[in-house]
């Protein structure tokens, strides 16, 4: 899904519900809760903040959905 990186992670939890157990799969990672945190910025903002590959976690994303 080509699209993901410009979504929200409020957008992404919202539309497709077991999302947050891949997010928050990254907290540890990220050093904070990236929902509590970050729920309003997008998915590529959060990926270049903490370092996380953003096609690795569009990948865990999608086996999701």
């Amino acid at each position: 899904m080509k699209n993901l990186k410009n979504m929200t992670l409020l957008d992404i939890m919202s539309k497709w519900e077991k999302t947050e157990q891949v997010i928050k799969s990254y907290d540890e990672k990220a050093g904070t809760c990236l929902c509590c945190n970050h729920l309003f910025d997008t998915l590529d903002h959060v990926c270049t903040t903490y370092k996380i590959p953003l096609d690795e976690i569009k990948k865990k994303i999608e086996l999701v959905i």
